[in-house]
C-alpha cells in the first residue's frame, strides 16, 4: 500500500554543495532538477540550497530550519549539516556520487560513510550493488539504504504505444553492453529462417552506426534479423516505435553489474516504454506482477508469446489519462520517487492528523521488535512521544516511571512482562494502557500478576496466540486484539541474483525446535532431481549458544546433523553456512525458496519476509501456520515439499508467479499497512476503551501463598539442604512456570540457582594470595547479609573506621546475582580506601565478600552468625565432602578461604576439600606469554613476570595458534576500523581472532577503560572470559548477554567527583591490567 500522495503540502529540501568562494550553488546534478521537477508536480514544495562544505556550520533558517525532509547530495554536505546541529530524523544522505557509477567502500570513504549512516535517518544509492556493498560492510546501515530511481536527460517524449500493434524489441546498447548476449545469440539463429521477424531496435550513441560495424558486441546485436538502428535522441525514438508494442530489453544481471540493470530497467520506465525483463530481474511490486518475461533459453518464444497476446492485451491507449496530482503520485519517474519516499512519510490522509497533541509513553527494555512502530510514532506531529527504558523488562525502575506515567495519556509497554506488571498496578483511571505480547511472556511468571481490568487491550501478533493467551490467563477476550508483525516490503523487494529460485533458505537454526534436519530431508530429495540445489542456512552456529550446546540432548541432535552432513558429500556440498548478520535485503536476493521447518513457531517473521522479497514459503504444517502462510505452502514432509518446488521450477515463469503471489500476500504485513493500524489503536478516543482503573479494582497478588503437594516436600529438602532431591521432584514442572506462585518460582530458583554457583564457584575463588591491589588502605568495609541491621554487623567487629554494605536476602537467585555482589563490594572497597573488608551473615555473604578480596588482595574475615546456620553446613560438610549438600560445599570453601572465621570451627578444612577447589590453573615454570590487542596497553609497569607480545591484524591468528597464555584486548582497538574489517561473511578480523584463542582454550581478558560505554563493543565483550567495564550498568548489560557462561565481570572504580563533571577512574592502566590477570588467574603466587 502506497500513500495516495506523500509529497502533497510538504516542505522539502535539496541540500547541494556551494561554491567555495560565493553561496551561489554548484550547478545541481541533471537528476536533482528531475527529482525536485517530479516533487513539485505531486504538490511538494521543493527548495534547492547551497551548502558551503568548507564551513565549520551553517545556519538553521528559512527552508532548513522547516523542512520535514533534507536530502544531502553528498556525504560532504550531511557532514557540514551534522555539525551544524541538524536533527537526524530529517537528514537524508547520498552516498553515491551519480546514477551509473560503480560504488565501493575504501580506506579513504569508510569512515565518512560510516558516520553518514549514524547521522542520517536514511542513506541513498543509485543501484543494488551499491545498496548491497554498504549494507555488507555496515551493519548499522540494514533496512536504512535506500535506492533512488534513475531517470533519463532529456524531456521524455510524449509516446504512447500502439493497441494491438506487434511486439517489437528494443535493446539499449549504451547500458546493456555484454548482457543477455548469450540469449540473444540463440534468438539470432532461431529466427533466422523467418521471412519476416519481429523488429528488433538498436539504440546507442551519436556514433552508433560507426560502432555497429567496429564494436565487437553491438555487431552481434546488429546481425539479429529484423535489426534496425535509432538515432539516440527521443523524439526519433517515438518515430520509430509508432505503430509497434514496444519492449525493453532488460537482461539479468551479472556480478558487479547491478547499476547497469538498474540503469536499463530506469530509462525504459522513464520513457514510457514497456519493460520485457529476464526472470528475477524485476523486484517483487505489485506494478511489475503483469510484466511479460522471458528465460535465457526461451528468449524467442517468449515473444512469440508476447505476439500472439497482443491483439487482447490492454495498452496505453486503453488507459484513462492520469489523476490530478493533488490526489496522487505521477506515473513514470514521478511515481518511482513517491514509491520510494512514501513509506517514511506520515500518511495523515489514512489516520487523520488529531487537533491536539497526544502524550504517548513507550514503555521496555528492548524495542527491536517494534523498530517500525516506534518510527511511526515519533514521526507523528500529533503525539508527544517519550519513552520510559528499562534495564531489563524484569526490573522495574518506579523512581524513573512514576514521573513518566504522572505525565503520559496512553502508556503502550512493549513486551507483556514486569513492565506491564508494574503499569498495570500503578496506571489511573483516566489513562489508557495497552500492552504488546509477542508469546514468550505466555511461558513466564509475570503473566498472571498483570491487573487485567487496567488494560485497554493486550495486542497479539496472530488469533492462534490470542486464544492461547486466552486458555492460559482467562483474560477477558473483548480486551484483547490482534495486529500482525510489520515487514517492511518496501526494503526486500530487491531483484533476485540468478538463478535464485534453487536456492533455499533458513535464517536461523538454533534451538533444535527449528528442525534442521528437516531441512537436509528434502535438500536429498530435490538433489536427487537436480544437483542445482543448495541450502543456505544463516545464522550462529550451536556451539555459539551456551544454553544449547551445554544441553546433552540438545548437542546431540545438532551433531547427528553434522555428522549426517559428513557421510553424505554430496550433501555437505549443497549446504552453505551463512554468518549472522542483519543486512537480510542482500541475503534475500540469492533464495528463491524460504524454508519454516519448526515444530513451533509464534510467528516466524523470516518467512514472511521472504515472502516480501519474493521468496516462496514452505512451511511444515503446524499449529497455527495456516493462518500466517497461505494453505498452498503449508506442507506435511519433505516429499511433498520437494514435489511443491520442483513443479514451480520446471518453468521460470511459473516459479515467477508464485514469486509475485508471494510478495502479493506479504503486503497484509507490510508496515505501512500495520503501523496504522496502531496508529488507529494508539490514537482511537479515551471513553472507548470501557475498562475499570486499579483504584477500582485492583487484585493483590499474595507472595506467600501456601505450598501443597510435591511442591511442599520440595521445599521441606531444601530446609534439609537436599537441592538434588528437590530437583527431581519439581523438574516436571519447571516447563511450566506461567503457571506457578511466586513462592514457587522463588523455591525453583534456589533449587536450580544454588547448584549452578557450586558448580563455578571454583572458578571464583583460589587459596593463591595477592599483595594489595593499591597499597595503604586502613579502613574497614563491613558487608552484611539478610535478617542483620548495621548495628548488629558492627557490634560484631572490633574494627576501626568503617564502611557497610547491606545485600538482601537472594537465594532464590544466587548464581545470577553473585557476579553484581562482587563487582559492588569491589568499587566501594577501592573507593573508601578499605585495607579488609569483613562478611556478617550466610555464606553467599561471604563467598561474594572473599571473591572481592581476593581479587584486590585485602584480608577478609567472615562472621558466622547463629541465625543463618552456616556454622552446622560448615560442619557437616567437613566431615564429609563428598556428601555434602550444595549450601554445605559453598559454607565450606567460603570458610576456607576467609582469612578468620568467626562463629564456627574451621580446623582441619584441607584436609578433606571438594574436589571443585582442586581445579586451577597450573602455575608456569616459565614467564606466561600474554598476547595484546591494541597499542594502549603495556605490561612493562607490571610487577610480573610477563613477556607482552603485540598482535596486529595480519600475524594474531598465527600467533594465537602458536601458544599464549592469555589475550587482552582493549576496548580502543574493539573500536578501531583495522580490527572491525569484514573479513569472512559478517565476522571481523577482531572477531576471528577471539574464535582462535577460544578454540586454544587461551583466556580472554578485555580491558575497557578510556571510554564511557561498553555498548559499541558489547559483540566483543560478551564472547570473553573477563571484562573491566567502563560502568556498572555494563556489568548488568552484560550478565543478560554473555554468551560464555564463567565469564566473570567487574566495573573500573570511580572516584567520587568534587563539582561538575564525569568521575575518573581510581585505577590506572597498570593496576587495571593487573586486575585483569587477577580475574584470568594468570600465573599466581603460592601463599608463603
Amino acid at each position: 500500500m502506497v500513500q495516495a500522495n506523500p509529497f502533497k503540502d510538504r516542505l522539502l529540501v535539496w541540500a547541494v554543495p556551494g561554491r567555495d568562494d560565493s553561496a551561489e550553488p554548484v550547478e545541481a546534478p541533471y537528476w536533482v532538477d528531475q527529482a525536485a521537477s517530479a516533487m513539485r508536480e505531486a504538490g511538494a514544495r521543493v527548495d534547492v540550497v547551497p551548502v558551503e562544505t568548507r564551513a565549520m556550520s551553517v545556519p538553521m533558517v528559512g527552508a532548513l530550519a522547516t523542512a520535514e525532509v533534507v536530502l544531502a547530495t553528498s556525504m560532504a554536505v550531511g557532514q557540514v549539516l551534522v555539525e551544524s546541529g541538524f536533527e537526524r530524523h530529517r537528514l537524508w544522505t547520498f552516498l553515491q556520487g551519480a546514477p551509473g557509477r560503480p560504488f565501493a567502500i575504501t580506506e579513504s570513504n569508510e569512515d565518512d560513510i560510516r558516520a553518514a549512516v549514524s547521522s542520517s535517518r536514511k542513506v541513498i544509492v543509485f543501484d543494488e550493488d551499491a545498496r548491497s556493498t554498504v549494507e555488507g560492510a555496515v551493519w548499522d546501515s540494514a533496512m536504512n539504504v535506500l535506492v533512488f530511481p534513475i531517470a533519463g536527460r532529456g524531456p521524455l517524449p510524449e509516446f504512447r504505444a500502439a493497441a494491438g500493434g506487434p511486439p517489437a524489441l528494443v535493446i539499449q546498447l549504451e547500458l546493456t553492453g555484454p548482457l543477455g548476449l548469450a540469449a540473444i545469440r540463440r534468438h539470432a539463429d532461431a529466427i533466422r529462417p523467418r521471412r519476416d521477424p519481429q523488429p528488433v531496435f538498436l539504440v546507442g550513441g551519436p556514433d552508433l552506426q560507426s560502432t555497429l560495424r567496429t564494436h565487437p558486441v553491438h555487431r552481434e546485436f546488429a546481425a539479429i534479423p529484423g535489426a534496425r538502428a535509432v538515432l539516440p535522441d527521443d523524439r526519433s525514438l517515438a518515430e520509430a516505435l509508432h505503430g509497434v508494442r514496444p519492449l525493453g530489453f532488460v537482461p539479468g544481471e551479472d556480478s558487479g553489474k547491478g547499476h547497469r540493470v538498474e540503469a536499463i530497467r530506469t530509462w525504459f520506465e522513464a520513457r514510457g516504454i514497456e519493460l520485457f525483463a529476464e526472470h528475477g530481474v524485476l523486484p517483487a511490486l505489485p506494478r511489475y506482477a503483469s510484466t511479460p518475461r522471458w528465460g535465457a533459453g526461451t528468449l524467442t518464444a517468449d515473444l512469440d508469446r508476447a505476439d500472439r497476446g497482443a491483439g487482447g492485451r490492454q495498452t496505453a491507449d486503453d488507459v484513462p489519462p492520469p489523476a490530478a496530482p493533488d490526489t496522487g503520485p505521477a506515473s513514470g519517474f514521478a511515481g518511482a520517487v513517491a514509491e520510494l519516499f512514501a513509506p517514511y512519510l506520515p500518511d495523515y490522509a489514512a489516520v487523520p492528523r488529531r487537533p491536539e497533541k497526544l502524550k504517548v509513553l513507550l514503555v521496555g527494555a528492548d524495542f527491536k521488535f517494534a523498530g517500525d512502530m516506534v518510527e511511526a510514532l515519533s514521526m507523528r506531529e500529533d503525539i508527544d512521544l517519550r519513552v520510559d527504558r528499562w534495564e531489563f523488562n524484569g526490573k522495574p525502575q518506579p523512581e524513573a516511571s512514576r514521573p513518566l506515567l504522572d505525565w503520559a495519556e496512553v502508556v503502550l509497554c512493549e513486551f507483556a512482562s514486569a513492565n506491564a506488571v508494574w503499569y498495570s498496578h500503578n496506571v489511573l483511571p483516566n489513562q489508557r494502557l495497552i500492552l504488546h505480547l509477542h508469546g514468550y511472556e505466555l511461558r513466564q511468571p509475570p503473566i498472571h500478576d498483570i491487573e487485567i481490568g487496567a488494560v485497554e487491550t493486550v495486542v497479539f501478533a496472530s488469533d492462534f496466540y490470542r486464544q492461547k493467551a486466552l486458555d492460559i490467563t482467562g483474560w477477558p477476550r473483548e480486551r484483547t486484539s490482534v495486529i500482525a508483525n510489520t515487514v517492511q516490503s518496501s526494503d526486500l523487494a530487491r531483484p533476485k541474483l540468478r538463478d535464485a529460485r534453487f536456492h533455499l533458505g533458513m535464517a536461523g537454526f538454533i534451538p533444535e525446535l527449528k528442525r534442521p534436519d528437516r531441512a537436509l530431508d528434502l535438500l536429498e530429495e530435490l538433489l536427487a532431481h537436480d544437483d542445482r540445489y543448495t541450502l543456505h542456512l544463516r545464522g550462529h552456529l550451536p556451539w555459539n549458544y551456551p544454553y544449547v550446546w551445554k544441553n546433552l540432548v540438545r548437542r546431540e541432535s545438532y551433531l547427528a546433523f553434522f555428522e549426517r552432513l559428513q557421510r553424505n558429500p554430496g550433501l555437505r556440498q549443497a549446504v552453505v553456512f551463512d554468518s549472522f548478520g542483519p543486512d537480510m535485503g542482500n541475503w534475500f536476493r540469492g533464495i528463491g525458496w524460504m524454508l519454516s521447518t519448526s515444530t513451533r513457531e509464534t510467528f516466524h517473521l523470516a518467512p514472511a519476509e521472504g515472502m516480501a522479497s519474493g521468496a516462496v514459503p514452505v512451511v511444515w504444517r503446524r499449529e497455527g501456520s495456516d493462518e500466517i502462510f497461505p494453505e498452498r505452502w503449508n506442507v506435511d514432509d519433505a516429499a511433498q515439499a520437494a514435489e511443491l518446488i520442483l513443479n514451480a521450477n520446471e518453468d521460470p515463469a511459473r516459479y515467477d508467479v508464485h514469486g509475485f503471489e508471494a510478495a502479493s500476500f506479504a503486503r497484509r504485513y507490510d508496515a505501512r499497512t500495520v503501523v496504522h493500524d496502531w496508529l488507529n489503536r494508539v490514537l482511537g478516543p479515551t471513553e472507548a476503551s470501557g475498562r475499570s482503573g486499579p483504584a477500582a479494582q485492583l487484585v493483590e497478588v499474595d507472595p506467600s501463598t501456601g505450598l501443597t503437594g510435591t511442591w511442599a516436600e520440595a521445599e521441606t529438602l531444601v530446609a534439609a539442604d537436599q537441592h538434588v532431591r528437590a530437583q527431581a521432584l519439581i523438574d516436571p514442572t519447571v516447563d511450566h512456570p506461567w503457571q506457578q506462585t511466586s513462592r514457587q518460582r522463588r523455591l525453583a530458583g534456589e533449587v536450580f540457582g544454588v547448584p549452578a554457583l557450586r558448580q563455578r564457584v571454583h572458578h571464583l575463588l583460589s587459596r593463591r594470595v595477592y599483595p594489595p591491589l593499591r597499597p595503604g588502605g586502613v579502613s574497614a568495609l563491613v558487608v552484611y547479609g539478610p535478617g542483620l541491621s548495621a548495628r548488629d554487623a558492627v557490634s560484631a567487629l572490633a574494627v576501626g573506621p568503617l564502611s557497610t554494605i547491606h545485600l538482601p536476602a537472594a537465594w532464590d537467585q544466587a548464581n545470577s546475582v553473585l557476579d553484581a555482589w562482587v563487582d559492588r563490594i569491589s568499587r566501594r572497597a577501592l573507593q573508601d580506601g578499605a585495607g579488609s573488608v569483613h562478611a556478617v551473615g550466610d555464606e553467599l555473604t561471604a563467598v561474594a565478600v572473599e571473591v572481592a578480596a581476593q581479587r584486590l588482595g585485602l584480608q577478609s574475615t567472615w562472621d558466622v552468625t547463629e541465625r543463618s546456620g552456616a556454622a552446622d553446613r560448615i560442619a557437616a560438610a567437613a566431615a564429609d565432602p563428598y556428601r555434602a549438600s550444595d549450601r554445605g560445599i559453598l559454607s565450606l570453601m567460603a570458610a576456607r578461604h576467609a582469612g578468620v572465621v568467626h562463629g564456627a570451627q574451621t580446623q582441619g578444612l584441607d584436609v578433606r576439600s571438594p574436589i571443585e577447589d582442586r581445579i586451577a590453573r597450573p602455575l608456569l615454570m616459565r614467564r606466561p606469554v600474554v598476547g595484546l590487542i591494541g597499542g594502549n596497553l603495556d605490561l612493562t609497569p607490571l610487577a610480573r613476570p610477563l613477556r607482552g607480545v603485540k598482535l596486529d591484524r595480519q600475524s594474531s591468528l598465527l600467533r594465537i595458534r602458536e601458544g599464549l597464555d592469555a589475550l587482552v584486548i582493549s576496548g580502543r582497538a574493539a573500536r578501531h576500523a583495522e580490527w572491525n574489517t569484514i573479513v569472512s561473511g559478517s565476522d571481523t578480523v577482531l572477531d576471528l581472532a577471539i574464535t582462535e584463542a577460544r578454540r586454544y582454550n587461551v583466556p580472554i581478558g578485555f580491558l575497557d577503560d578510556d571510554s564511557a560505554d561498553l555498548e559499541p563493543v558489547l559483540r566483543y565483550a560478551r564472547r570473553v572470559d573477563v571484562v573491566l567495564a567502563p560502568g556498572a550498568e555494563d556489568v548488568d548489560r552484560l550478565h543478560d548477554r554473555r554468551i560464555v557462561p564463567t565469564q566473570v565481570a567487574s566495573a573500573l572504580p570511580k572516584a567520587q567527583p568534587d563539582g561538575v563533571g564525569p568521575a575518573s577512574s581510581l585505577l590506572n592502566r597498570a593496576e587495571a591490567l593487573e586486575l585483569i590477570f587477577r580475574m584470568l588467574r594468570i600465573n599466581q603466587q603460592l601463599p608463603s
